[in-house]
């Protein structure tokens, strides 16, 4: 008889009650874990964000640098043309300089249009960097809220006796 009040009361009693509790104490550590996976993307995507426009900006630099060259060049080119005119047909000289201003005009309108493009991709540095330090700072504070909501289930279980399956 009294092996199956026992029985009957563990069936009925303790273990709807057990069970509860290990629910209960096991759902912060599912949000947390839940919350520490979402932070560790957001990570991932904004480092890559910020590698992503830094390769930019430094294409971009490098295209304008290359722009600017091309401009100097073109500039010198069409400054040697023009001192060569006494040694040149006259309409010779006109046609080619005013080729070398039109590449010119066009060294200039891309350096300015890389440029913008290289201060636009600086800009968007600053902000990659804010939201990867957000990232992390949110990783370190989900670990935390992962380590404690860990240690209360371990607590609970052990309590209820049952830090084995808690374990497992």
């Amino acid at each position: 008889q009294a092996v199956t009040a026992v029985t009957d009361f563990s069936r009925r009693s303790w273990r709807p009650w057990a069970d509860a509790v290990i629910r209960a104490a096991a759902d912060p550590v599912t949000a947390a874990a839940s919350a520490l996976t979402r932070i560790t993307r957001e990570e991932s995507a904004a480092r890559e964000t910020v590698k992503t426009l830094t390769k930019q900006k430094d294409d971009l630099d490098k295209q304008h640098a290359r722009e600017e060259e091309a401009q100097q060049l073109a500039t010198a080119e069409r400054e040697a043309l023009q001192e060569q005119d006494a040694y040149k047909d006259a309409v010779s000289a006109v046609v080619n300089a005013r080729q070398l201003a039109d590449r010119a005009s066009q060294a200039e309108a891309t350096a300015r249009r890389s440029e913008q493009r290289a201060s636009k991709a600086q800009a968007d540095v600053l902000p990659a960097q804010q939201r990867l330090k957000a990232a992390r700072e949110n990783l370190d504070s989900a670990e935390r809220s992962v380590e404690t909501a860990a240690d209360a289930v371990h607590a609970h279980a052990t309590k209820a006796g049952l830090a084995d399956v808690t374990a497992q």
